[in-house]
């Protein structure tokens, strides 16, 4: 898994990413990201998160969707 996460670190900066303007983190070393998951989950809709695309495309394709997949879309940002 850390040899995964570097070599993604890697591709970011080979692409071009500067790191004086972004910042790179992995979000399973800020606790407050669970937190702040939890919380988004109690007030989002079931509607809106079985609309979101992965989850259409798991039971499209007949797989059995996780819990965490059907919940990713929560911390994801909207963009309309």
């Amino acid at each position: 898994m850390r040899e995964g996460v570097l070599e993604l670190a890697r591709t970011y900066l080979a692409f071009g990413l500067d790191p004086d303007k972004a910042l790179l983190f992995r979000q399973s070393d800020v606790p407050e990201v669970t937190e702040l998951a939890w919380l988004l989950a109690t007030v989002t809709g079931m509607g809106l998160l079985e609309r979101a695309h992965a989850f259409k495309d798991k039971v499209a394709q007949g797989l059995q969707p996780s819990v965490g997949l059907f919940n990713y879309p929560v911390l994801m940002p909207r963009t309309s």
